[in-house]
């Protein structure tokens, strides 16, 4: 596949120079051809080296790769992944959800790349297309930010027909657009001899954009101005251990998982929600002494226990209203202890 792909990308690299009268104006007629590195598979660059350097072992596809078997790609120790998701305003890659869910359900940190053509709309306008069709940032420690794929034009002059200080522009544009709608400074990939060519080496990303460099060499080599080292390196076109292009990540899978989180370590876990307080005690019940002079001692036991008294001892005395209660202890309206006696006199008959 990746000959296969050279050659391919070849072919279609003289025809767009030989349409190169058509400028900026040209129809974006192979998206599909287009990939991290096309531009220097097209320039005949050839991979050297044969065997992964060190770093965390990753990779990037396209739709040249179809549907990936990401079990397999996971079980041979692939770490991360890119894959294309747009390019220019126009284009997204039909096998884009089967290759950037599958990366996820595998296991893999993954993340979305896009491919620039400086010369067709605004960089912010195609940050927007970007992050609004498989782009965007998701906070869950699995997903890199989004990268913006910056090479040489597959569809004509080196530079898009951009000065220097315009490409920085254009650049500055995307950059602080997909910043603005992800919270994420995207990464960048490119190669150093088509930035110091385009940009004239701008130095001015290095502070907050990650670099994906891209360098078909034993080693990196030298960096664009403003990085003093990168985050990934694309060192193969071929399919060495992986499908697609092969790259490695510069740091550890902790640091992996940080650039995937914003630099910062994972937020801990919620804690537990605080236990729900104790049920309120039953409330107090209490006697309240009832008024019953005057009832019938059957009525007046019925109100005292209603009252949650007692009835205590009751004495009969001779009075003129037999039957009724004419004399209580404790008084009406007293507060008791549950179930406290209440002592009745009622009436009798005289002899």
């Amino acid at each position: 596949m990746g000959l296969n792909r050279v050659v391919l990308a070849a072919l279609v690299a003289g025809l767009t120079t030989a349409g190169a009268a058509l400028g900026a104006g040209s129809p974006v007629s192979h998206p599909g051809l287009d990939y991290a590195g096309s531009g220097l598979a097209s320039r005949d660059v050839t991979p050297v080296r044969a065997a992964r350097p060190a770093g965390l072992p990753g990779l990037d596809v396209s739709s040249w790769q179809g549907n990936v078997d990401w079990s397999t790609v996971a079980a041979n120790g692939a770490r991360f992944a890119y894959v294309k998701a747009t390019e220019g305003t126009s284009y997204v890659n039909p096998y884009f959800p089967q290759q950037y869910v599958g990366a996820y359900d595998a296991g893999l940190v993954r993340g979305a790349y896009h491919f620039g053509l400086p010369d067709r709309s605004t960089g912010a306008a195609q940050a927007q297309w970007f992050a609004t069709n498989g782009g965007a940032w998701s906070a869950d420690g699995r997903t890199l930010p989004g990268a913006l794929d910056i090479e040489y034009n597959p569809y004509g002059a080196t530079c898009y027909g951009l000065s220097q200080s315009a490409m920085v522009a254009w650049l500055t544009s995307f950059v602080t657009q997909y910043q603005a709608l992800t919270t994420r400074w995207p990464v960048i990939y490119t190669t150093t001899n088509w930035w110091q060519t385009c940009t004239g080496n701008y130095a001015g990303f290095g502070a907050t954009v990650p670099l994906w460099i891209a360098c078909w060499c034993q080693t990196a080599g030298q960096l664009p101005a403003g990085w003093s080292s990168y985050a990934i390196w694309q060192w193969s076109n071929q399919q060495v251990d992986f499908p697609g292009d092969q790259d490695v990540f510069n740091g550890s899978q902790d640091d992996l998982v940080a650039l995937a989180n914003g630099g910062q370590p994972p937020p801990p876990p919620q804690p537990p929600p605080p236990p729900l307080p104790p049920p309120p005690p039953p409330p107090v019940v209490i006697c309240r002494v009832p008024r019953v002079i005057g009832m019938r001692l059957a009525n007046a036991r019925t109100r005292i226990r209603r009252a949650h008294c007692s009835l205590g001892r009751v004495s009969r005395v001779p009075a003129k209203r037999v039957g009724r209660v004419f004399g209580q202890n404790p008084r009406a309206g007293s507060r008791r202890a549950r179930g406290a006696n209440v002592s009745l006199q009622v009436g009798r008959k005289r002899r």
